[in-house]
């Protein structure tokens, strides 16, 4: 998804965007937070994890491709690692 997201088109900007939205539930789930909409969950990521609610944030409010992949590579670690 994340190489799709970067075609610069529509289709693109969709997945851009359809990447951020789903990433935050894939999140919750990574870290057992149960998923309860995007203003608790936010509100829960910017308290229980700050620093991947500083990646998030950065990713969601500007089309930067290297803030989208640190948000992805957050997401990575989090699978990858101990939560």
């Amino acid at each position: 998804m994340l190489l799709r997201a970067g075609r610069g088109d529509a289709e693109g900007l969709f997945r851009w965007h359809w990447l951020l939205t789903d990433s935050l539930e894939i999140c919750c789930d990574l870290c057992g937070h149960l998923y309860q909409g995007p203003k608790k969950s936010l509100r829960w990521l910017e308290t229980a994890r700050p620093e991947g609610y500083a990646l998030y944030t950065d990713a969601l409010s500007r089309l930067d491709a290297a803030a989208l992949e640190r948000w992805v590579a957050y997401l990575e670690a989090l699978l990858d690692g101990p939560q």
